[in-house]
């Protein structure tokens, strides 16, 4: 009996070899949902899946049940999204994306919001300069973890509720904390972001750069688009790389290697600013 089949759209967020000839592609579907499927002889010289199911591509398949990987029967190429595997900064910025989507999503598990989300960061970041990939990397990871249930608190305290105001991105101090312009506040992971100086007072935090804070905000709130025009400074992405690293490692467990390599990249390029 013929395995029964079904069509579904998905980015490719991660691909590994199987045997001599066979691919294992890991695609996040329209539904939000991961799909683990085998591309039989993908990796042919004469096979045509291997163009069709490259890395942050987007592609319509016919897929077979199977009984621990679905089986690719056909694929077809949407969108390739090719400038993003030409230049190195970029790739590396897609790559933290895709992993983090490979990591986050789960298989019969739909979220409806992720998909959108990540077509719409990598048509953005394929037309953005290297210098931008980084910061739209940062911001998916902070949407990307909201959407999944891990939003911190960055506008109210996360332990009482208080409103908290943070130094903003045009160097005006809205905050009322006293001095620099952008001073630390207390962020505790554990409680879920930033507190009030009263609950800070009792509760474990460390102090993260207010403007770092205010950052992260203004990237929840913004589109990649928006965000691809005016990005934050290297210094300043590098300093949101690592709460969101700080942040999806208490919550979720993931570490990812890619932004560990993304930031040392930012790092020799941008030599000691940073």
């Amino acid at each position: 009996m013929a395995s029964p089949t079904y069509r579904t759209r998905g980015i490719v967020v991660r691909k590994r070899a199987l045997g001599e000839a066979d691919l294992v592609v890991s695609l996040l579907d329209e539904s939000g949902a991961k799909v683990a499927a085998v591309a039989k002889g993908a990796r042919k010289p004469a096979s045509t899946f291997s163009s069709r199911l490259e890395l942050f591509s987007s592609v319509d398949v016919l897929l077979a049940r199977g009984r621990t990987l679905d089986i690719v029967k056909e694929a077809r190429l949407v969108r390739g999204h090719g400038a993003l595997r030409c230049d190195y900064e970029l790739t590396l910025a897609a790559s933290v994306a895709a992993d983090a989507v490979d990591h986050l999503a789960q298989e019969s598990l739909e979220q409806q919001r992720i998909f959108p989300m990540t077509e719409a960061l990598l048509t953005v970041m394929e037309g953005a300069s290297p210098a931008s990939g980084a910061a739209l990397a940062a911001a998916f990871l902070l949407k990307a973890l909201a959407t999944f249930g891990y939003r911190p608190a960055l506008d109210a305290c996360a332990a009482c509720g208080a409103p908290v105001a943070l130094a903003r991105g045009d160097g005006q101090n809205a905050g009322g904390y006293p001095g620099n312009p952008f001073p630390s506040a207390p962020f505790s992971v554990g409680e879920g972001g930033v507190l009030c100086p009263g609950c800070a007072s009792q509760l474990q935090a460390q102090p993260v750069s207010a403007l770092t804070l205010a950052n992260a905000q203004t990237m929840m709130e913004s589109t990649f688009s928006a965000l691809a025009v005016r990005p934050p400074t290297p210094a300043e992405t590098v300093d949101l790389l690592r709460l969101a690293n700080l942040w999806m490692g208490y919550h979720t467990g993931i570490r990812l290697k890619s932004l560990e390599q993304l930031v040392l990249g930012l790092q020799r390029c941008h030599g000691g600013v940073l």
